[in-house]
């Protein structure tokens, strides 16, 4: 007996992202690529986030007269950041500052890693990695928060404070650019190329895009394509710095 196929049919349509127009097997298929579908998801928690944030509004004060600043341990911040903060951990952060309203409330968090990395610890590079404002704080208690923060690790030897802002997140870094850090460059787009019948989660078995020129094959980025490779780009993060 002799089984025929039936030809897949793939349809044209423009990613609800990007704009570009991509292929695809599926009907219902919304976006181009990983980049496109990881941002889509972004945009959800953080729409999801910031309305869980506006629909519990706690009386915020008008001033910061009366509020107060003080460094707290992990144990306390822990919970607040958990619960407010978009990534919901700590992180790397080991010196934790909050602000808070004339009644005790918790209007802001931040968190700093002194000891992040090994050649850092020396030179007084601290890294800014979190941070979080609660429904009851004031609308500028991020910068008012933070400024204070540096203050303090300056008066103890902090030289300088780096952060990041990832664009794929949609983060802009508001808050840094408040608190006099500048954009240390421009961030240049990676590509990840991924090959045939690996499927959009197994990012452990791709390759970068430096694999296209090594180990004798020079292809470029259409003869990849050509072979059935898919060659993705993958923004990368913003660093903010600033001296202390």
């Amino acid at each position: 007996m002799v089984r025929t196929y039936k030809p897949v049919q793939k349809t044209r349509r423009p990613c609800t992202i990007c704009g570009r127009v991509f292929t695809a097997k599926r009907k219902d298929a919304r976006y181009c690529g990983v980049p496109c579908r990881h941002r889509a998801s972004r945009y959800q928690q953080d729409g999801n986030h910031q309305h869980r944030l506006k629909g519990e509004p706690d009386n915020p004060p008008e001033t910061f007269a009366g509020c107060s600043f003080a460094e707290i341990d992990r144990d306390t911040a822990v919970p607040v950041l958990e619960q407010y903060e978009w990534l919901g951990d700590a992180g790397r952060a080991d010196r934790f500052f909050a602000s808070f309203t004339p009644d005790g409330r918790v209007m802001a968090v931040v968190g700093f890693a002194t000891r992040w990395h090994r050649h850092n610890s020396d030179d007084g590079t601290i890294l800014w990695c979190r941070g979080c404002t609660t429904p009851a704080a004031h609308k500028h208690a991020a910068t008012w928060t933070a400024g204070r923060a540096l203050k303090a690790l300056k008066a103890e030897g902090a030289k300088r404070v780096i952060a990041y802002s990832d664009p794929l997140a949609g983060e802009r870094g508001v808050v840094y650019s408040a608190t006099g850090l500048t954009k240390a460059g421009e961030p240049h787009n990676r590509f990840r190329v991924r090959p045939p019948k690996v499927k959009w989660h197994e990012h452990h078995l791709c390759h970068s895009d430096r694999w296209l020129r090594h180990g004798g094959r020079n292809w470029s980025v259409e003869q990849a394509r050509s072979k059935g490779y898919r060659v993705e780009r993958v923004p990368q993060r913003q660093l903010w710095a600033k001296d202390l």
